[in-house]
């Protein structure tokens, strides 16, 4: 069977027992207490260098704390990584060719994080792993050697009896669910006044989505910001680019950079800005001296492309990311307050290039809605002892005809509406950049740094409520985080990157067609 044509029903769920969570709480917040171990491979005098090498560049990295957050490396195979599309697919692979593509992703996941990391290592890690004389630039050197060791690793480990058996079994993804955050602060009894406060947030946001847009409250005064194009994109064009477009593994369509650009551009949306302050001004994210600030003299979006699953089907997701000075100002509640205020809008297509969902977040994961195409047979689905998917409004008629306006608030920053009332002139153009950016900034020496730190945390984002809300288990609760590490649900476990989000949330019937 041809990977690129095979279907992926259901997900895997894991689900342990009471004893055997408490028994291995401790294990798992620390990454300790392996299950299994790896089979005893061969060595020879060359693969023992590279695991040398790969071994000190782990160990600069991790000194360094510049490690890359969305993928994990797999144990004791640190040339492979994994993050939540690969772990929710690999239960699925049943031929030898599917496993080979498998682990083929797997190394490139892991070059796409190192080449990260060599990049922002910082000059005396350099040093450490590589000659000062060494020719050409140093850190393209750095990853080239790396590269080299790491393919020869996984070229002669692969020809080991029972290598597949043991990654299959040890690559998971990163967790950002503490069960010892959640044993120490009383889990169970804390997450009832979570519950209750989170419904009544909801039933704010219900009473903004049932005003008419005109009616809206406005603090201060409405800014439309608008992508600025490189070139106009029409649904037409989109499905062409999809209907034409090679397939590759999980048989989803393959696009260059310039073919994802635009995608993006495409299915830009509007963003209706309620502006009261510099606080509420979307702005590019930089590095100052040693600090992280967000010039709103240059408003930017950083979009990315990401996978999901349905009905066994693998298919394209576009994200927006786009950032905010702090969360500031009377709307926002107290706790909430601090630098640094994001969101992230992401956008659903079927196999033909058609929307079917919109869903979004703060950037901390907080606040997460649905706004599926009901056309296409969406039925929330009853979650025990958990709150339901929030659903605030239908899909906007005439999208994606017409481009999507998202409304939101002054200074919370909650999205109020999601509608296709386009055809103002913009006040503001916003420019599309690659979400790469944000992983590699530039700084005033010449060197790069990311925004997030090695936990996928944004630098510079505290928040109080972790103090209040660390029960609930996610570590720096409140602050914003990278893509790959946002868990969407205070009271039971989610992630926004789930491929299987939609399925864990909704009945689909019919299935999603194009």
């Amino acid at each position: 069977m041809d990977l690129g044509a095979v279907s992926f029903p259901g997900g895997l769920k894991r689900r342990r027992g009471l004893l055997l969570i408490l028994s291995l709480a401790g294990c798992l917040d620390i990454g300790g207490c392996a299950s299994s171990r790896p089979p005893r491979l061969t060595s020879s005098p060359q693969s023992e260098a590279c695991a040398r090498f790969v071994d000190r560049f782990d160990t600069e990295v991790r000194n360094a704390h510049v490690g890359y957050a969305p993928s994990r490396s797999v144990p004791e195979a640190a040339y492979l990584r994994t993050d939540r599309f690969a772990a929710a697919v690999k239960k699925y692979l049943v031929t030898e060719e599917q496993k080979k593509l498998w682990l083929q992703q797997l190394r490139q996941l892991d070059s796409q994080a190192r080449q990260k990391e060599s990049l922002t290592l910082p000059i005396e890690s350099l040093d450490a792993l590589l000659p000062p004389d060494t020719q050409g630039d140093r850190r393209t050197r750095l990853f080239e050697q790396y590269e080299a060791c790491a393919e020869q690793l996984f070229d002669h480990d692969r020809a080991q009896p029972e290598y597949f058996s043991h990654i299959f079994g040890a690559a998971e993804p990163p967790d950002d669910y503490s069960i010892v955050l959640r044993v120490l602060g009383l889990y169970p009894l804390s997450a009832l006044p979570v519950l209750y406060f989170t419904r009544k947030a909801r039933k704010e946001f219900r009473l903004w989505y049932a005003t008419p847009a005109d009616q809206l409250p406005v603090d201060g005064t409405l800014v439309r910001y608008r992508a600025e194009a490189e070139e106009q994109s029409s649904q037409k064009d989109v499905l062409l680019l999809f209907r034409t477009a090679s397939h590759g593994p999980f048989g989803l369509p393959q696009f260059s950079a310039q073919e994802q650009r635009r995608l993006a551009e495409a299915f830009a949306p509007d963003i209706i800005q309620d502006v009261d302050g510099e606080y509420d001004l979307l702005g590019r994210i930089a590095w100052q001296d040693d600090r992280i600030v967000v010039a709103s003299s240059h408003p930017m979006v950083y979009y990315y492309f990401s996978k999901g699953l349905l009905r066994g089907e693998a298919f394209w997701q576009i994200n927006y990311a786009f950032w905010y000075e702090g969360r500031r100002g009377p709307n926002a509640p107290w706790i909430e307050r601090g630098p640094l205020d994001g969101l992230t809008l992401r956008i659903s297509l079927t196999a033909d290039g058609r929307p079917f969902m919109i869903d979004g977040m703060n950037s901390c994961g907080c606040y997460h809605f649905f706004i599926p195409d009901r056309k296409q047979g969406f039925a929330l689905r009853d979650q025990l002892f958990a709150l339901d998917g929030f659903v605030p409004q239908e899909f906007p008629e005439g999208f994606p005809a017409r481009p999507l306006s998202v409304r939101i608030n002054s200074g919370w920053h909650q999205v109020q509406r999601v509608g296709t009332d386009g055809g103002e002139a913009a006040d503001l153009l916003y420019g599309l950049v690659p979400y790469d950016t944000l992983e590699a900034l530039p700084r005033a020496d010449g060197t790069l740094a990311s925004l997030f730190d090695d936990r996928g945390v944004a630098k510079g984002s505290p928040r109080r409520e972790y103090w209040l809300l660390f029960p609930m288990g996610i570590r720096e609760v409140g602050s914003m985080r990278q893509r790959g590490r946002h868990p969407i649900r205070l009271v039971g476990r989610s992630y926004f990157e789930d491929p299987e989000l939609f399925e864990d949330n909704f009945v689909m019937d019919p299935p999603v067609s194009p």
